[in-house]
């Protein structure tokens, strides 16, 4: 996973953090003894857990508490070097992982900020034959693909200050 801290729209930091979603599809398959495959679908499909519902929510709740661990002390490694006074007022969750229920409020609970999971289309006006609650599922995992597309020629042209 990628962490990205902005302000007013310039990165002030970049860093990488050894955990997410297919770490949780690894250890589902590792712990359960089952196919990658079927570990990913019950890792998104909590209707079709069964059964073993309990013990599959543990095991995601166990790597969830590890990623928002991960996570806030990368933002220790920023707040202190940085010298960042004003703080970060909010984290935004993108890509598939994004998904997973628990993360926000684990990551929000870890680090005392309010989490969310980004929707890059809120400021879009979509026509009527677009599916909402499919646009809403696929929001998180779309970020990049959707900034990338609304890019245009000369927007990374930077003033000489």
């Amino acid at each position: 996973s990628s962490i990205n801290i902005c302000r007013n729209g310039q990165s002030l930091f970049t860093g990488d953090i050894l955990v997410g979603g297919n770490q949780i599809t690894e250890a589902l398959g590792n712990e359960l003894g089952i196919p990658a495959e079927e570990a990913e679908m019950l890792k998104v499909n909590p209707g079709a857990r069964g059964p073993r519902a309990e013990e599959i929510e543990e095991i995601i709740d166990r790597r969830i508490e590890s990623a928002a661990s991960d996570f806030n002390r990368q933002l220790s490694f920023f707040w202190s070097p940085s010298g960042a006074d004003d703080g970060i007022d909010m984290i935004l969750l993108s890509g598939g992982g994004a998904k997973i229920g628990g993360l926000a409020a684990e990551l929000s609970e870890k680090t005392g900020l309010t989490c969310e999971i980004i929707d890059p289309f809120r400021a879009l006006e979509l026509g009527s034959s677009f599916e909402r609650d499919y646009l809403r599922e696929l929001a998180p995992t779309m970020a990049i693909a959707l900034g990338l597309a609304l890019r245009q020629p000369g927007d990374k042209i930077f003033p000489d200050a």
